[in-house]
């Protein structure tokens, strides 16, 4: 038992590993993708070794976790929603953009986990909490433009918060929610306090929503270790 557990989570960190190094490169690939697509120039990005390495300690800590706490199909699709989050997360940092291939990715992957996980009746509720996110982040849009007469809520983040949302399923929506209020709070303390933000700045989302995402997962399995 115990040996089947270590060899488990020795593949787990060995596929976390191996993807967080293709992070940067599939990154570059899709912002190069998008930026042709739409006609624009391709801006230029060095990559740091710091950089490199956080994104395979990022992607080896969240697949050796769901590999320990979720059964076969299921973890191997949340370490998929993962890969995809943290790839969506930087090109929407870099560019500002979150590809519409990525959110049908994540509706589709989100369909087979929730009928995996609970059946028709978990698929229909988590769609219906879907609707609901949806018409909540279109709600913050329009009173973002009313209050500053600019769309903080862009169409991508909507559609993003509707498809990760029904994908983490209905049970996790308000740890959905909690992640996302971390991971912005984190965001703009850090941008704050490097004084890369203030007052009035713009910044994306998709990080955020994309934090959440994950956390709806993670965080319900690792605070009671806490």
């Amino acid at each position: 038992m115990m040996l089947g557990l270590l060899v488990k989570m020795f593949l787990y960190a060995v596929a976390g590993i191996f993807f967080g190094i293709y992070c940067p490169i599939t990154t570059e690939k899709i912002v190069e993708y998008k930026c042709k697509k739409k006609n624009i120039k391709v801006p230029g990005y060095a990559w740091s070794t710091d950089e490199k390495g956080l994104c395979v300690l990022i992607t080896t800590g969240i697949f050796v976790s769901t590999g320990y706490f979720f059964p076969g199909e299921l973890s191997v699709l949340i370490c998929i929603f993962s890969f995809i989050a943290v790839i969506g997360a930087l090109v929407d940092y870099r560019v500002r953009i979150i590809p519409n291939e990525m959110v049908v990715t994540i509706f589709a992957l989100g369909v087979l986990y929730n009928v995996i996980e609970g059946g028709w009746i978990q698929l229909c509720l988590s769609f219906a909490a879907g609707v609901g996110t949806f018409f909540l982040f279109l709600l913050a849009a329009r009173l973002t433009f009313l209050l500053t007469k600019n769309f903080g809520v862009g169409a991508g983040d909507v559609k993003l918060a509707f498809a990760a949302s029904f994908a983490v399923g209905w049970q996790r929506l308000t740890w959905f929610y909690l992640g996302i209020v971390i991971a912005l709070t984190a965001y703009l303390l850090l941008g704050f306090y490097f004084k890369k933000l203030k007052i009035g700045s713009t910044f994306p989302m998709g990080g955020q929503i994309m934090g959440g995402f994950i956390a709806a997962y993670l965080l319900p399995v690792l605070l009671p270790l806490l």
